[in-house]
């Protein structure tokens, strides 16, 4: 049915992204945890989601500007061509669906992306999910902010709410690389220009009516659309439509209808991106030092993790050197491999294990004290 279909296109972008983060330097089991996260959400999501804004049929004047530059007729291949060329934008896809399942019940639902990319190369990605004829909304989230990722889920319980991790690279993995809006609504074939010089989501666009025969990704029976193309970039500034039929959208013998809009807006107008306060106050404390060559370095709630090249007597001499000047008082319960500091309210465990080859594993547990 086209519900799972678009579940698990959802799903997919943002397993996907956690996969391509976790290649770049997240833990193992931080990975497992992101993947499961996205699978629970594309199994619950039951949101109702926002109905596609239907636009008004072409005006007299609109189709007489249309006849005038001579039924101008264009195809655009793909929906993100031209999107590199900006330095920032917000894109939004709304994809919405109702019919009848084969056993003639209601089913309705669809789903919500929203895709940030800041002119300092911090992104955004949220999928929400819908349908099932309850209200669930999935509130997973993704964030690149500088060489940190943060995967957030707002329906977790407290203190879990956000995982990050970081592989120092900024450009590691790309969101913006990973999700193609054509996947989702494909390409369109000889739109007609209606009017030109259109003000869409503040930028000059022509605008272009898109016929049954436009479509090519072979979902859509009585179909129609239009599209919005920035005069100054071409890229699809906006794309709206709807569909109807029997077996091309929900299965055989099934009536269905969908509707869809898509907008690209505040283009080059998006400098930085702001983290939930969760993810904001998951960030290591100050006080708390990381070696400058540790690798993998993630942290949920009040543990950090990292790996480190040099040995564990060597991080142990690293953190003996360094905890004091940060006003921390070695407590009585060091071991071999396991160092405890106290600060004001806090207890500070630092756990060293040898890697079979070579270097240390590392976590950091830093707890509240009564």
């Amino acid at each position: 049915m086209l519900k799972n279909k678009l579940l698990i296109t959802g799903a997919i972008v943002l397993t996907v992204v956690a996969t391509a983060c976790s290649g770049a330097g997240k833990p193992a089991s931080s990975a497992t945890s992101a993947s499961k996260a996205t699978s629970a959400s594309a199994q619950t999501g039951n949101e109702k989601m926002p109905q596609a804004t239907e636009q008004p049929a072409a005006t007299a004047e609109s189709k007489s500007n249309a006849a005038a530059s001579g039924g101008d007729t264009r195809s655009i291949d793909s929906l993100n061509g031209g999107l590199e060329k900006l330095k920032s934008y917000r894109l939004h896809v709304v994809y919405n669906y109702d019919g009848k399942n084969a056993k003639g019940e209601t089913d309705k639902g669809g789903i919500d992306l929203l895709q940030e990319i800041a002119s300092n190369k911090d992104q955004h990605m949220k999928f929400s999910g819908a349908g099932g004829g309850g209200s669930n909304d999935a509130g997973l989230e993704t964030f690149q902010i500088g060489g940190v990722y943060y995967l957030y889920n707002a329906t977790a319980e407290a203190g879990k709410k956000c995982t990050s991790y970081s592989s120092g690279q900024q450009d590691a993995a790309s969101p913006a690389a990973l999700f193609n809006p054509s996947d989702m609504l494909g390409g369109l074939n000889d739109v007609k220009l209606v009017q030109k010089g259109d003000n869409v989501n503040g930028v000059a666009a022509d605008h272009y009516a898109a016929a049954e025969s436009s479509f090519n990704v072979g979902l859509f029976t009585n179909a129609k659309g239009d599209v919005w193309v920035a005069q100054d970039g071409g890229y699809v500034v906006k794309y709206t439509g709807q569909a109807s039929g029997k077996a091309a959208l929900l299965g055989g013998g099934v009536d269905g209808a969908i509707s869809w809009e898509y907008n690209v807006e505040d283009a080059n107008k998006i400098d930085t991106i702001a983290l939930p306060p969760e993810c904001a106050a998951s960030r290591p404390a100050d006080d708390i030092p990381v070696p400058d060559n540790a690798t993998e370095k993630g942290n949920i709630g009040n543990i950090i993790t990292f790996k480190s090249p040099d040995d564990p007597a060597k991080v142990t001499d690293f953190y003996k050197q360094a905890l004091p000047g940060k006003g921390w008082t070695a407590g009585e319960g060091s071991m071999e491999g396991m160092l405890t500091y106290t600060k004001d309210k806090r207890t500070l465990t630092v756990m060293i294990a040898k890697e079979d080859n070579g270097g240390s594993n590392v976590v950091i547990t830093d707890a509240k004290t009564q």
